[in-house]
């Protein structure tokens, strides 16, 4: 295989790289969102629980001329430093502070992680990709479940939208899927030329962030900085703009494919903590979406999968993401 200069790495071991800088960039983004978020939820529990109700003893009537007993939203004469050496508000656990800590001191740790992969990029060289690669696939895991996101991304992040894989649609060249799906937020020329122009995935989807997002989400929004709203019926198109954008993937990148029917019929999992619709979210519950429309995508190439054990170039085929 053909080595890269100037610093030595195959096609395979760039993408591998390229993929692995991705997943710790979205994790570190993760990270400070949570740290964040533990800020808030510290500062408007010390603002709630300044004062925590009391109950009154039914026996021991107020006295005359006595200040009530204070309820939940009330203001209270105390002051929270008063409160805080009182013990009144013991009730907010240590292990917020803890965790909170520990989340800041791993964003540092991955952003340095970052940091190092981006030197290690920064002369890669990749072939063309119309170039025939061959890549062994791993063995799925024992349970039948290819959790991509995290707990097998070391082998399976090539599933990933944030993967490079270019593709092209609509006339339109685009480095990742995660590129043509963000930029179809809006047809404004000048967000597409923005989002065309984000040197990674993460970037590409930090700038296509709602001007409304809570917390950090939208500081790099595109549309919050130039006080334009994205498309109105985004959430009705969204997943058959993700639709068009796999089958591309996989149809235009062979390696992929190969790679993708590889899987068999594992259940394909986005285990992300932070995506509710796409991955998994929070408690595990979310509806999977990005690894659904994958699965789907498999059964396509299936269905059109020819002697040789690729898709087959009809052009029925090709018209269905053209």
């Amino acid at each position: 295989m053909r080595r890269m200069t100037p610093v030595n790495l195959s096609r395979a071991e760039c993408l591998a790289r390229a993929s692995e800088y991705e997943w710790l960039a979205d994790h570190s983004q993760t990270a400070e969102g949570v740290a964040y978020d533990f800020d808030q939820a510290r500062l408007w529990r010390s603002r709630a629980l300044v004062a925590p109700p009391q109950v009154e003893n039914p026996r021991s009537p107020t006295k005359a001329g006595a200040s009530p007993t204070p309820q939940w939203g009330t203001k209270s004469r105390q002051s929270p430093a008063t409160a805080r050496r009182s013990g009144s508000i013991r009730i907010m656990p240590r292990l917020t502070r803890t965790v909170r800590e520990v989340m800041i001191v791993m964003a540092r740790r991955i952003k340095a992680l970052v940091t190092r992969l981006r030197r290690n990029l920064s002369g890669c060289r990749l072939p063309p990709v119309s170039r025939p690669i061959v890549i062994e696939s791993a063995p799925v895991p024992a349970d039948g479940r290819i959790l991509y996101f995290s707990r097998d991304h070391a082998a399976f992040g090539f599933l990933s939208h944030f993967h490079p894989s270019p593709i092209t649609l609509d006339n339109d060249h685009w480095v990742t899927v995660e590129h043509f799906y963000q930029a179809q937020k809006s047809d404004h020329p000048d967000y597409r030329a923005a989002i065309r122009a984000a040197e990674t995935p993460g970037l590409a989807k930090r700038l296509a962030a709602q001007p409304m997002a809570p917390g950090r989400s939208a500081q790099q929004s595109w549309f919050r900085k130039n006080s334009v709203m994205p498309r109105p019926d985004w959430h009705d198109v969204k997943l058959e703009i993700m639709r068009r954008a796999d089958l591309a993937k996989f149809s235009q990148n062979p390696d992929l494919a190969a790679l993708l029917l590889a899987t068999g019929d594992a259940e394909l999992i986005e285990d992300s903590p932070s995506e509710p619709f796409w991955g998994t979210g929070p408690d595990g519950q979310g509806f999977n979406w990005a690894g659904r429309v994958i699965m789907e995508v498999r059964d396509q190439l299936r269905r059109t999968e020819d002697s040789t054990g690729f898709p087959n170039g009809s052009a029925d085929f090709r018209a269905s993401y053209n």
